[in-house]
């Protein structure tokens, strides 16, 4: 849940990156929390984040087939 929270996140920061400069702060308060969500994912996670990343690279290449 949080893993997905953050690519969403992630994604809107880099929206926000691309399209100019009329949201300053807001892209930069979005990388924050993308990166706190993050954190938070891997600290209270009983699985490695290792393993975070290799079910998303996983996630990915399901969809891709």
């Amino acid at each position: 849940m949080l893993l997905t929270l953050f690519v969403i996140l992630l994604v809107l920061w880099f929206l926000g990156l691309v399209s100019g400069t009329l949201v300053g702060g807001f892209v930069h308060i979005l990388l924050v929390l993308a990166l706190l969500a993050l954190a938070f994912e891997v600290i209270t996670t009983r699985r490695s984040a290792l393993a975070i990343v290799r079910d998303f690279r996983n996630h990915i290449a399901r969809r891709r087939a």
